[in-house]
């Protein structure tokens, strides 16, 4: 092919055989029509390309691993202390990937009631209970302390 930007066109190579199946015949086809150049282009590409998609995938696989560790150690804490979870409840906590939620709903695992109260505030538990808290002390009107939720 002439064309007055020959990288663009080697670009577009790369693009059109990497789009097929390694067993394509026709991508063996056009892999054989592309220079020399062209073709380290394209596997030193498609190398990095694939590098980089390994080590984005290990690291989405860690974080994926730890959140359902996490979730898993909730539900533990719930199950040890016998308090029901519901189906609903179960998938919603197993499902989250927000590392500091799931923290927040392990802490709050030892102390709640109901399965229900993990994803309620530190306000609405403290009115659930009947304490009105008083903003940033951390006790209830009347010098009682709140419960760490």
């Amino acid at each position: 092919l002439k064309h007055k930007r020959p990288d663009d066109v080697a670009a577009l190579w790369v693009y059109v055989i990497s789009v097929f199946e390694k067993s394509s015949p026709l991508r063996a086809m056009l892999v054989k029509s592309i220079s020399e150049p062209a073709r380290e282009m394209y596997m030193t590409i498609e190398e990095d390309l694939l590098a980089r998609g390994q080590r984005i995938g290990k690291k989405l696989g860690r974080a994926k691993g730890k959140a359902e560790g996490k979730a898993e150690a909730v539900l533990g804490v719930l199950e040890h202390r016998q308090v029901p979870v519901s189906p609903a409840i179960r998938r919603r906590v197993l499902a989250t990937q927000d590392e500091l939620e799931l923290k927040r709903w392990f802490e709050r695992a030892f102390t709640v009631r109901s399965a229900e109260a993990l994803f309620e505030s530190r306000q609405a538990q403290s009115r659930r209970r009947g304490g009105t808290a008083v903003a940033g002390s951390g006790r209830a009107r009347g010098g009682r302390r709140l419960a760490a939720a």
